[in-house]
């Protein structure tokens, strides 16, 4: 379309539209996430302030039982690694055996 009023009343009932179909886009209503465990506590974020590490709390007890939770060892990755390593060293055992038979024989 060429520039006229009939193409400004076009766009001016688009930009309505698109203001009531997303009042969120216009950045009036800004967001703020904070992701915590359950042994911090006093975490609430906004915007006006960055230095309130002084209010946040710890709860060391609960700290200790949720790691000795989270971290429990995983044996089965080495106890495959050795398996696998074990496997793959019997063909070289084989090889050694069977050169060191030849060597005795003296098909050298």
């Amino acid at each position: 379309m060429k520039n006229s009023p009939v193409r400004m009343k076009k766009i001016k009932e688009m930009v309505e539209i698109a203001r009531e179909d997303t009042p969120w886009i216009w950045g009036i209503h800004p967001k703020s996430l904070a992701l915590s465990h359950e042994w911090y506590t006093n975490v609430f974020p906004h915007a006006m302030a960055n230095n309130t590490l002084k209010y946040k709390r710890i709860d060391a007890k609960l700290r200790a039982q949720k790691q000795q939770e989270w971290n429990q060892p995983v044996l089965w990755p080495l106890v495959l690694l050795v398996l696998f390593m074990l496997f793959m060293s019997y063909p070289l055992y084989r090889a050694y055996q069977s050169r060191q038979r030849a060597v005795i024989k003296g098909d050298n």
